[in-house]
Parts: C-alpha cells; sequence; structure tokens
C-alpha cells in the first residue's frame, strides 16, 4: 500500500507523530472536516483521502500492517454479507439499507480468530 510506505519513510526521516494519541487526534479533526464538505466534492475527495492516510498512520503506530487489516476486514465482510443476503426475489427489496444489514449477520463476529476462507468470487477474480 502506497500510503503505508510514504508514512514509513516520513517517519524515518523523523516526521511523525510523537504519540498514537496525537495522531488519534488528527483522525478526529479528519472526521470533522470530511463531514463539513458537500458529498461528492473536490473538497470530499481530499478529505476522504486524509482521513484514510491519517488511518493508515495509526495502524503503523499501533504496529498493524493497514493494507492485511483491510484486506481481512473485506473477506469478513464479503463472508458475511453472502451468508446473509438472501436473494431478491424472496424479499421482494431491490435493495437493502445499511441499517437492517448492521443488525443482522454482517454485525456478529464470528467466535473464532481465524481467518475467513475465500469465497468463491474472491478466487475467481471477481472481487478486487
Amino acid at each position: 500500500m502506497l500510503a503505508q510506505k510514504i508514512s514509513r519513510r516520513a517517519a524515518g526521516a523523523g516526521f511523525d507523530w510523537e504519540h498514537v494519541d496525537d495522531v488519534w487526534e488528527k483522525v478526529h479533526e479528519e472526521i470533522d472536516e470530511l463531514r463539513s464538505a458537500d458529498p461528492g466534492s473536490p473538497a470530499a475527495t481530499d478529505e476522504v483521502g486524509d482521513l484514510l492516510f491519517t488511518v493508515v498512520n495509526v495502524a503503523r503506530k499501533m504496529g498493524v500492517d493497514a493494507e492485511s487489516a483491510l484486506r481481512g476486514t473485506c473477506a469478513r465482510f464479503v463472508r458475511r454479507f453472502s451468508t446473509w443476503r438472501p436473494p431478491a426475489h424472496e424479499t421482494g427489496a431491490r435493495s437493502t439499507s445499511w441499517t437492517s444489514l448492521h443488525g443482522k449477520n454482517y454485525g456478529s463476529r464470528p467466535s473464532t480468530g481465524s481467518r475467513p476462507p475465500k469465497t468463491a468470487a474472491m478466487t475467481e477474480g471477481r472481487l478486487r
């Protein structure tokens, strides 16, 4: 991940936050800036980038590989969503709200800390 590489290089050159709490403050600042941006605007795009880059710095300060963490989250989401989502013809609905999705299987965590297996969609390259 490019952001991790840039973050590590900057930290190696001495351009870094002293404590992880300092980075958390920056995360909250970036969230506030994003919330005030107009959806879909160039400013919103910039603020999303700033927020993501800052979160990568939180990961680095906490000793977490951001790319691995995000890939793991995507795999868990795909697994949970694929086991929850009823066929559209059964529900008659065209879409499902995040609120109803969040209260179902996506919100529950597996009982083990093991990595989920790759889904067929992932192994066949349909999800990138």
